[in-house]
């Protein structure tokens, strides 16, 4: 599969050992597609992702999360 035309794709080692991270991106787009994924074994992470603005996003979970361990890619669509 291809990215569509004009698509942008970004990815970024996220938390802080707390349980909110904010990140700035600077996509350009506010409404993109994010997923989190744990770095140690690749699974798929669900906190509530909030796009912020055209450059930031924020991740919360229910829990602090070691620093680093996850993995944030996002999708900005054209």
């Amino acid at each position: 599969a291809t990215a569509a035309s004009g698509s942008v794709i970004y990815s970024q080692t996220i938390a802080d050992g707390t349980a909110t991270h904010t990140v700035t991106h600077s996509l350009g787009k506010q409404f993109c597609i994010v997923q989190v994924y744990k770095v140690s074994d690749g699974t798929l992470e669900m906190p509530t992702v909030t796009n912020l603005s055209t450059t930031q996003t924020k991740f919360d979970w229910a829990e602090n999360k070691t620093a680093d361990a996850y993995r944030a890619v996002w999708l900005a669509v054209a």
